[in-house]
């Protein structure tokens, strides 16, 4: 799978993170992870080649909301001072 690496790729890495790979070089890969955001990661680094169809493609360029107050567990408290 390595060996046929080619730029346009994507990618998952062995640490879970998704993205499109732009350079293969000897040791290393670089992969776009965001907008303007690259990584370099040793090539052994990819764990995974996934070809999206556009569907699941669509589905990954949605922009993603997060609640701006997470819930804090039962079990921590504010302490007043």
């Amino acid at each position: 799978m390595l060996a046929g690496l080619e730029a346009g790729a994507r990618v998952i890495t062995a640490g879970g993170i998704h993205g499109s790979v732009t350079v293969v070089e000897a040791d290393t890969v670089r992969v776009e992870v965001a907008p303007d955001i690259e990584l370099t990661l040793a090539r052994e680094a990819i764990h995974e080649r996934i070809d999206a169809s556009p569907t699941e493609a669509t589905i990954l360029e949605t922009p993603v909301t997060h609640d701006p107050a997470p819930a804090r567990p039962a079990d921590c408290r504010r302490v007043q001072t």
